[in-house]
């Protein structure tokens, strides 16, 4: 996939605490923990995008997938303690329409297919993943 300057479109803006002190802000020890600020918050208008922070993109496709394996663990983690309820055939049709959104809606095809790729893979594979892997614990807890 390679490296990138230009922001990829499905992927920004991208609302995370960049900049901020020390004692002032506590990331909780999950994936994709949203960040608790004590005090106040200011955004760069998404407009501005000379003032993005660029999320260096230089992962091949094995390192997007081996991202995805690692994180949809942790996250599957998360789901096994919170005890989720799914519907593993809406989850995988969810799976595709995210894949739409992002690509259409959200225009990553504005990236071409690097863009559809990234949809694809970062966004709908991601959460099929996940959804086969708590199906597949669910199967696993209930066989004696």
């Amino acid at each position: 996939m390679g490296y990138t300057s230009v922001p990829l479109a499905v992927l920004y803006p991208d609302y995370i605490v960049r900049f901020f002190r020390k004692d002032s802000v506590f990331y909780p020890p999950e994936v994709h923990g949203t960040a608790k600020v004590d005090g106040e918050i200011f955004c760069i208008d998404k407009s501005k995008t000379n003032l993005a922070i660029l999320h260096v993109q230089n992962r091949t496709i094995s390192g997007w997938l081996s991202i995805i394996d690692s994180y949809t663990n942790l996250e599957l983690e998360k789901w096994i303690k919170a005890d989720k309820k799914i519907n593993f055939w809406a989850h995988s049709w969810k799976s595709l329409f995210i894949i739409f959104e992002k690509f259409l809606f959200k225009r990553g095809y504005k990236n071409g297919i690097r863009g559809f790729i990234i949809c694809v893979i970062v966004f709908g594979f991601y959460k099929f993943v996940l959804g086969c892997k708590y199906w597949e614990y669910l199967l696993n807890k209930k066989e004696p």
